[in-house]
């Protein structure tokens, strides 16, 4: 005949079988195997959406180098990159970054990945009192779905949310 434990034991059965499975994971994902680490340069071509009425929208190139360490599932890069991004209409809007942060994905064949840059930024434009010009904190961040079709090739689509801060004399400047 089968006696059931009494509910202290019963509760410390669990806790240690919680205990466990905790254990068993953590020694998965943070398993000392060494990691996969890869050195990637990307080129990036953008559509720029500025945040307010005064300018067009506009286009933008930058470059990014980083250097990716695969660990189990996750994909950390620390990267530096510049870009650089034109709008259009009357007041002719320039912004150039130099960024260094970082991207955290998942390593799959189909990588989601967030980013995070900062650095130091300056944009310029034209009014009917001069030339706006600031230079300041420089930040992009978003989100990316990128495609792996080769192995030192990948493909895909980044939204951002990047620009310059201003300060007590210059507006902010910011774009999708």
């Amino acid at each position: 005949m089968f006696c059931s434990p009494s509910p202290r034991k019963a509760a410390w059965i669990r806790a240690r079988a919680l205990l466990a499975s905790a254990s068993l994971l953590c020694a998965f994902v943070c398993s000392t195997s060494p990691a996969a680490a890869q050195n990637e340069f990307s080129i990036d071509a953008e559509a720029a959406f500025p945040n307010d009425e005064i300018h067009d929208n506009g286009w933008g190139v930058g470059a990014r180098f980083g250097h990716e360490w695969d660990l189990v599932l996750l994909a950390l890069t620390p990267e530096i990159g510049v870009n650089y991004h034109s709008f259009g209409g009357a007041p002719d809007a320039e912004s150039f970054a130099v960024l260094a942060g970082g991207r955290v994905g998942i390593g799959f064949v189909i990588e989601p990945s967030a980013f995070l840059h900062a650095g130091v930024g300056h944009y310029s434009y034209d009014t009917l009192a001069g030339e706006v010009s600031q230079t300041s904190l420089g930040y992009e961040l978003g989100l990316a779905l990128d495609l792996t079709l080769l192995p030192v090739i990948d493909f895909g689509a980044h939204a951002s949310w990047a620009g310059v801060a201003g300060d007590q004399d210059t507006d902010p400047f910011s774009w999708f």
